[in-house]
């Protein structure tokens, strides 16, 4: 009981014995009322209301306690844990076996990504996990912890690969979560990815038990955008595209602010008012697709699309806005940009994905069961 409640309490039981005191005075001569005993009772109950809060709080405590032991539990072991063919990544965990970083740096490092880290300097350097987490305490200039791992199998090959996770004492973006994708190749364990799982406020990214990544964020004008890429059987980072206004659409205002000339303010503020006496709301799509494998191609193609959105949430039909004089005049507006139907916009978007190989029962996969991997160092 909080102690709000206690002090409520404690002015009824003060009134009370005001009464009590006030009638005793009414009554006749010889009923007299023994105020000590009314104090003794106040005294016991204040005392009993003070053991059930203490109880109360000692019960929260414990609950919570509870559940951070249930977190921390170890569990049975899976299958994983006891397949032979996955022996070297036991061994690795268990600080037995060491892990190449050249193809990493070779390949993957990027200087411009917060999901990328500089190991030039121990590029020559096989490390053990152990070797590994200290290097990274060092370039995030925080405390490894905790750290948990999974099994995934990149490319859904039946060869799987093994998935690290650290996690820092603070807990604060963008090192909240530091994922390392590392891959036995023909008995050589390398690092072939890494990133951040939880980027903090403005994004998240995660990979599923095939190796599918979806990263969703938010930008300054839209309301957010996605990347989605691959991981394939060979244990090749495959970038997908990249998208603006992911349901929701980008609204009207905003794709203005990014692609309108200020000189047609008028024409923007007419069919603004032409979508509201309509009831509908435009609804604007974006996406960049390379025609290479990277999103460095200066061959990318740039998709832009347009959608009526009525009062219900949903969006009308390809065929019954393409002739609309809203469409028309929204095309209008934005002369120097190519619009395709929704319909063309997202088999662009699924044609691309098939291509990388993050075919639909890729990216259907299921997230990664992580289990707690001892880092202390203390043997069992």
């Amino acid at each position: 009981m909080k102690l709000k409640s206690i002090i409520s309490k404690l002015l009824i039981l003060t009134a009370a014995f005001s009464l009590s005191a006030c009638g005793a005075a009414e009554k006749k001569d010889g009923d007299k009322v023994n105020t000590s005993q009314v104090e003794d009772k106040e005294v016991n109950s204040q005392n009993e209301d003070t053991q059930e809060d203490s109880k109360e709080d000692n019960k929260e405590e414990s609950e919570v306690a509870n559940q951070e032991d249930a977190e921390d539990e170890e569990t049975e072991p899976s299958e994983d844990d006891t397949d032979p063919n996955l022996q070297i990544y036991r061994d690795f965990m268990s600080d037995k076996s060491k892990l190449s970083l050249k193809y990493y740096c070779d390949n993957v490092y990027d200087e411009e990504s917060l999901d990328s880290y500089d190991f030039s300097d121990i590029k020559d350097e096989a490390c053990t996990l152990k070797e590994l987490i200290k290097e990274m305490e060092k370039k995030v200039d925080e405390k490894i912890d905790k750290a948990e791992y999974a099994y995934l199998d990149c490319g859904a090959d039946g060869k799987k690969e093994l998935a690290i996770k650290m996690k820092t004492g603070s807990g604060e973006a963008p090192y909240q979560n530091i994922l390392f994708i590392i891959k036995d190749i023909d008995g050589e364990l390398r690092l072939v990815y890494t990133f951040g799982e939880d980027n903090g406020a403005n994004g998240w990214e995660d990979i599923n038990e095939y190796g599918y990544i979806s990263t969703i964020g938010h930008s300054m004008l839209t309301a957010h955008y996605i990347v989605e890429a691959l991981i394939d059987a060979d244990g090749n980072y495959k970038y997908g595209y990249y998208s603006e206004g992911e349901d929701p659409g980008i609204d009207f205002f905003n794709f203005f602010e990014l692609y309108g000339d200020e000189a047609n303010i008028d024409k923007y503020e007419k069919i603004s008012e032409d979508a509201k006496a309509e009831k509908v709301t435009l609804q604007f799509y974006e996406a960049e697709i390379p025609a290479g494998k990277n999103n460095t191609d200066k061959n990318s193609k740039k998709y832009y699309s347009v959608a009526f959105e009525d009062i219900h949430g949903k969006l009308r039909d390809d065929e019954a806005i393409k002739d609309a004089q809203l469409y028309k005049d929204v095309v209008a507006l934005f002369k120097d940009i190519k619009f395709v139907s929704v319909e063309e916009y997202h088999k662009a978007i699924s044609d691309r994905l098939e291509a990388i190989g993050a075919t639909e029962q890729i990216r259907g996969g299921d997230n990664l069961e992580f289990r707690k991997l001892d880092i202390s160092g203390e043997k069992k």
